[in-house]
């Protein structure tokens, strides 16, 4: 979004401002109260009010800072940004908003809200914010901004209203708290005194007392009116004759533009004014394109001097706008006279904004020209260059005023807004975009377009296609559909080029595909750096940066994420949904890494905007590592709860791999917790595990390896080690293949507890060692300690109490373990004994003592005698390698024995 500086700063006259010390005496209570509102009829000296009370406080150094408002601000958003730039012209650190005044693209008017107060709350000194035109703000998301604002900012910022009418804010408490100070048309009328200082102020000193009463009653103070009688008495020195045809009221000042003003300006000026009414800004060429005459500069020259209610918006007198009252009064003059000359106008100055980059403004003058398909080919020409500036709001919001009907014809657009409305996740919305674009390139073909034109868009077609194919999570469709338009011989534009290598990147590390990625990322960057985009690099190192980490490589993952999210602070600001995206696969790699404190910071600040845009990863990421700090501070409620927060959003958006992923994590709680039977049951009732073993064979993606994981956990649980065994033997030695150093560590950790459950040791600690070799250059740490206390015994068993130096990462691993997990294990259990899996009657005899029966009371229970539960107990205690009932139960539990329930 282009801010327009003109904006946050006060307007200049040409007139001097009267000094009025009875309203210059309530700057005192300026500073006291919260907010001070300034409401008065048009005309009346509330921005000159202001603009005095502004110049007194910046000569005593108080910090101060002004907002214009105008017709065309709909967006709360953008009432934001300007508020943002403002105390960051008044000296007022800005850091966290700073980027936010840039862009829109990305970023939630909410998210801006909080980035906005952050930044108040370590100003400490007292700032006082002028808020001008408050009136011309008719829709409800900036009154709702702008109400959230006020409300929230801390204690030293004072607001200063003005505004036509009561504002639509709630400031009912302010009154009663008596925090409110209301400057109404009672105090801005101008008295007596006032109006005799005003006039001989403007050369007309020699009025006596009784014309004075008379411009009093004729005027009633108001500012507006004194101006105009000055100007009138300028032409005709009769001070009578003018007070006669004076009159107050909006038609009297109607009247009084049109019979009397106008008409001692020559038809030059005239021509000049009803011409360049249309324009809520002007300067001299952009007039100089509507009239056509070349007179620009030398007419907004008198008129400034004349003071004819011409406001200069900056210091260099390049930018203007009328006074609203009397702008409002030449359109309603020039719609009745000139309506066949206003579509034309219009049309001219949409040429010119556009050719001069200010394509909003030239939309909305094509749309006020009634040629919608004026204004659906100028968004044709732009919105690309909109979209891959990252401004995926505006592009939406322009598009959405243009009929669909109209909007179709232009499939330059209708592919950009499909793009847009893919990385938002609406793909029921983009779906029937992309198939009536396709009807539309037909109906080019029948008409007869050219074939470059049709092979261009064709191309476009096929590119947004295997963008929903990317982001709906088809990685092998994607993977195709990137080579087959790699192939294609046509120039794309670098942009498009880029993302075809980065979205095959992601296809590939999918499928665990690895060996080609880093090439293709430096034909990726080649193509980014040529586009000129930084906003295409915050996607593009989001997926860079976990296909790093599938290789294992931590600190490449963290490095590409870091310059990811770097792109996207400088975009949209370090607190916006773009930023959300790199910061939670951020969040995966450092909680790996055991850095739980910056995990748990990104997570806290970056999961509630997680939603609104991104891929897949970054919720996977983020839903996970927030549920498993949870549990690490012991909070298994609240851990449960995340899980469940992102299975609802899998659902709602239909994201099956989230959903895969979080199913997977929430029954591998509930086993680690020894809940069997619960997990189990979730397992049934959602059909979480196919029947037969998942292997790595065919097209495999990390969705088939999470169902695996899964399989394999079940089947520890269900007695069935032999298998789980096999499976996780095989797909390590895939993973290992394929170069997935990652999931090789994940695999080996597994079949190293079920070689274990086996009894086979020296194998268990075989693949144990192959786990501690590969994750030690990457800090792999929390894929060992979360496993609990099985794999720690098993780590404490194959290297001893004291690592050489040569295992020194294995020596890591014990020492962050729980002092207390590793103790009282090594203490409990007998390192010689095998561990094998426990059968069907002696699960129910450990459930049964978990239960808290005495050997004689299970013996009854199951019809057996006392001996023989003894027996049955002394085999349990020989296949775990105990000899204390509660160590057997717990560490049966650890290791996912217990799955039935007692009869």
């Amino acid at each position: 979004m282009k801010l327009i500086t003109t904006k946050i700063i006060p307007p200049s006259v040409a007139v001097g401002l009267l000094e009025r010390p009875r309203l210059s005496g309530l700057l005192a209570e300026v500073l006291r109260v919260r907010i001070t509102l300034v409401r008065a009829p048009a005309g009346y000296g509330k921005t000159s009010q202001m603009m005095m009370w502004h110049t007194a406080l910046l000569a005593n150094g108080t910090a101060v800072c002004w907002v214009s408002f105008d017709p065309s601000d709909r967006d709360g958003f953008e009432i934001l940004s300007y508020v943002a730039a403002a105390l960051e012209g008044a000296g007022i650190p800005m850091p966290a908003i700073n980027g936010l005044v840039a862009t829109d693209g990305s970023v939630s008017t909410e998210v801006a809200l909080a980035a906005l107060i952050d930044d108040l709350l370590v100003a400490k000194q007292p700032i006082v914010m002028f808020l001008d035109d408050l009136h011309v703000l008719k829709s409800q998301g900036p009154l709702r901004t702008l109400a959230q604002f006020i409300a929230h900012a801390p204690a030293n910022l004072h607001f200063v209203l003005a505004s036509r009418e009561e504002p639509n804010l709630p400031l009912a408490r302010s009154r009663v708290q008596g925090s409110c100070l209301e400057v109404t048309t009672e105090e801005l009328r101008f008295s007596e005194n006032e109006m005799a200082s005003f006039m001989a102020m403007n050369g007309h000193a020699d009025l006596d007392v009784d014309t004075i009463g008379a411009l009093e009653d004729c005027t009633e103070g108001w500012a507006a009116g004194l101006r105009l009688a000055c100007l009138v008495m300028t032409a005709d020195a009769d001070a009578g004759r003018m007070l006669a045809t004076f009159t107050g009221g909006r038609r009297a000042v109607a009247d009084y533009f049109a019979q009397d003003v106008l008409a001692h300006y020559s038809p030059e000026v005239q021509d000049f004014l009803f011409d360049t009414c249309i324009l809520d800004r002007l300067c001299p060429d952009l007039c100089d394109a509507l009239t056509g005459r070349g007179n620009g500069r030398r007419i907004l020259d008198q008129i400034e001097v004349s003071g004819l209610f011409l406001f200069s918006l900056d210091n260099d007198r390049t930018w203007y706008r009328y006074h609203h009252l009397f702008a409002e009064f030449l359109r309603r003059r020039a719609s009745d006279s000139r309506a066949a000359t206003i579509a034309e106008l219009h049309r001219r100055a949409s040429r010119w904004l556009f050719a001069a980059g200010f394509h909003v403004e030239a939309f909305e003058h094509a749309m006020q020209t009634g040629d919608l398909f004026m204004a659906a080919g100028l968004l044709d020409r732009c919105c690309l260059s909109t979209f891959y500036g990252g401004q995926v709001r505006t592009l939406l919001t322009l598009a959405e005023r243009i009929p669909h009907e109209i909007l179709i014809q232009f499939p330059r657009v209708t592919l950009t807004k499909a793009w847009t409305l893919i990385i938002q996740w609406q793909f029921d919305e983009a779906r029937p975009l992309l198939v009536a674009t396709r009807r539309r390139l037909d109906s080019m073909r029948a008409e007869g377009a050219s074939a470059d034109e049709l092979a261009e868009l064709e191309y476009l077609l096929l590119h947004r296609e295997m963008m929903l194919a990317q982001f709906e999570d088809d990685m092998p469709l994607v993977a195709r559909q990137c080579r087959e338009l790699l192939a294609v011989p046509i120039e794309a534009d670098a942009y498009v080029s880029g993302t075809l290598y980065t979205s095959l990147i992601f296809a590939e590390r999918e499928q665990f595909r690895l060996s080609e990625t880093t090439p293709m990322a430096v034909r990726a960057i080649s193509h980014f750096r040529r586009s000129g985009s930084r906003f295409v690099i915050v996607w593009h190192q989001s997926i860079v940066g976990p296909t790093r980490l599938l290789a294992g490589s931590t600190d490449m993952a963290l490095e590409a994420l870091q310059e990811g999210f770097e792109a996207a602070s400088g975009i949209a600001g370090p607190f916006s949904p773009l930023a959300a995206m790199p910061s939670l696969l951020r969040a995966e790699v450092h909680y790996e890494r055991n850095d739980l404190e910056e995990a748990e910071r990104l997570c806290t600040t970056y999961l509630p905007m997680a939603g609104e845009l991104g891929f897949i990863d970054q919720l996977v990421a983020g839903y996970l590592t927030r549920a498993r700090l949870f549990r690490l501070d012991g909070d298994v409620t609240a851990a449960a709860a995340t899980l469940d927060e992102g299975l609802e959003a899998a659902k709602a958006k239909g994201f099956d791999r989230l959903a895969r992923h979080l199913w997977c994590e929430r029954i591998t709680h509930l086993l680690r917790d020894g809940r069997n039977a619960e997990a189990l049951a979730l397992v049934q009732r959602h059909q979480l595990v196919p029947k037969e073993p998942v292997l790595p064979l065919g097209t495999v993606t990390t969705k088939n390896e999470v169902e695996a994981v899964l399989w394999v956990r079940v089947a520890l649980v269900r007695n069935k080690v032999r298998q789980a065994i096999n499976v996780a033997g095989k797909w390590r030695a895939f993973t290992e293949r394929a170069g997935a150093i990652r999931s090789t560590i994940r695999w080996d950790i597994l079949l190293a507890q079920a070689l274990m459950l086996h009894g086979d040791m020296p194998a268990a600690q075989r693949s144990l060692r192959r786990a501690v070799a590969n994750a030690g250059p990457g800090r792999f740490i929390r894929c060992f300690l979360d496993e609990g206390v099985s794999i720690i015994h098993l780590l404490s068993q194959t290297y001893g109490p004291r690592p050489t130096a040569a295992e020194g990462f294995a020596g890591t691993l014990l020492q962050l373990a729980r002092p207390h997990e590793v103790c009282r294990y090594t203490a409990d259990l007998d390192p010689e004994m095998p561990r094998e899996a426990l059968n069907p009657r002696e699960i129910e005899i450990l459930l049964l003592v978990d239960a808290g029966m005495l050997n004689k009371e299970i013996g009854l229970r199951l019809g057996i005698t006392e001996g023989s539960v003894k027996w049955y107990l002394q085999q349990i205690y020989d296949k775990l390698g105990t000899r204390r009932r509660s160590v057997a139960v717990q560490w049966a539990r650890q290791l996912g024995l217990l799955s039935g329930q007692a009869r």
